[in-house]
């Protein structure tokens, strides 16, 4: 509309809006995830921003005269730099797996008796994926005083940590993760006060704000965290890979009965010695 007055008047629209919206959101916005220092993730930002720049880069071109022609869709140019910039995408999407690592914690480690192959396989993962340039995330479930307080009396989790509060706190090192599967600087680290990895963390936000839309899950236990977010992530349309070797449950039947017959409904169920083969074809040339 107001192009009709003047082009320039547009701004008399953006200006005030942009200033409003980052006012606004500098101080009602809170990030409530656990900060820790981050490396910066190269490839992703080399892909993503190459290849969302060659795509208008090529229509716009497109749109001016070539040649005996009046637009310029036969320029090799053109064709090269909306097609290479669609591959660049393509890459991106493929680059940005990230493993989760989900409720690896002392206390929750130590119910099953024996965890060191678990352990050692977790670890296995974790090692291969970072090799790859790939992104590790943690999720722990730990309580602050006030989050027991909310808890309603309906709430079955509820009735289970408050059998024992002090041992669910988030300052207990029960609820701190196994030195053997620690994370590192750049690792995203959420707290979780309910079963599944999404619903009470903003770990979905951060997904979606680094353009993952695969999810490689391992986690105590495959009843628990993990069937919990294979359902939450499939129906938040991400694609689901289980390890099921990295995976445990203290009843093995369970387990067995979750990753043959349930999670492959939602997930690919996969072992963590097909993490090389995905990875290297996934891995940019």
């Amino acid at each position: 509309m107001l192009a009709a007055i003047d082009w320039r008047a547009v701004f008399w629209v953006n200006v005030p809006v942009g200033v409003f919206g980052t006012v606004w959101a500098y101080h009602k916005l809170r990030d409530t995830g656990e900060r820790h220092p981050g490396r910066i993730d190269w490839w992703g930002n080399i892909t993503f921003a190459v290849g969302l720049s060659a795509i208008p880069i090529g229509v716009t071109n497109g749109i001016k005269p070539y040649g005996d022609h009046a637009m310029g869709w036969t320029n090799p140019a053109v064709i090269g730099s909306i097609v290479g910039g669609l591959a660049l995408l393509v890459l991106f999407v493929l680059i940005e797996k990230r493993l989760l690592v989900m409720d690896y914690q002392n206390g929750i480690v130590d119910m099953l008796g024996e965890p060191e192959e678990l352990l050692s396989r977790a670890a296995d993962a974790i090692a291969l994926i970072r090799r790859h340039g790939g992104q590790i995330g943690y999720v722990r479930v730990a309580f602050e005083n006030a989050d027991f307080d909310a808890i309603p009396p309906t709430s079955r989790m509820g009735q289970r940590v408050g059998t024992s509060p002090q041992a669910f706190h988030n300052d207990s090192p029960g609820t701190a993760i196994h030195d053997r599967v620690a994370p590192e600087d750049g690792d995203i680290i959420v707290r979780k006060v309910r079963v599944g990895a999404f619903s009470t963390t903003d770990l979905d936000a951060r997904l979606r704000d680094r353009g993952i839309d695969t999810l490689i899950l391992s986690g105590i236990s495959s009843s628990g965290v993990v069937l919990s977010t294979v359902r939450d992530a499939s129906d938040r349309d991400y694609r689901v890979l289980v390890l099921a070797d990295a995976t445990a449950d203290p009843d093995p039947e369970v387990h067995a009965f979750l990753t043959e017959r349930i999670f492959p409904r939602q997930a690919d169920v996969i072992a963590v010695a097909d993490l090389e083969g995905l990875l290297r074809r996934s891995d940019p040339d």
